[in-house]
């Protein structure tokens, strides 16, 4: 079991980010033992979090004051249209409409 990691904003702000949001388990061909971190340093030697920090939180930027607003959230996850069977149905359907056009 991996731990959580902790960001401490200061002024007694904390922030937790579990390990089922900042490690995945590695598909084929490794089993399900491989974990592997959705974060990465960048070539500046920063963190770059990305969307797996974001996941299950309200996140807002506020540029003009120079702040970060973070709270709970119960979004769903999002997952790529094309993994879908909906969206193989909507090409194809786009796919048909056009031969007809054309034809």
């Amino acid at each position: 079991k991996f731990p959580p990691i902790v960001f401490d904003f200061g002024s007694g702000q904390c922030m937790s980010w579990p390990a089922s949001s900042y490690l995945y388990a590695k598909g084929f061909p490794f089993e399900q033992d491989v974990w592997c971190p959705s974060f990465d340093v960048s070539d500046d030697n920063t963190l770059v979090l990305g969307m797996s920090w974001m996941m299950h939180r309200d996140v807002i930027f506020d540029l003009g004051l120079g702040r970060l607003g973070i709270a709970a959230a119960s979004c769903p996850e999002h997952y790529r249209a094309l993994d879908t069977d909906w969206s193989k149905d909507l090409k194809q359907h786009h796919r048909s409409r056009a031969h007809k056009k054309r034809h």
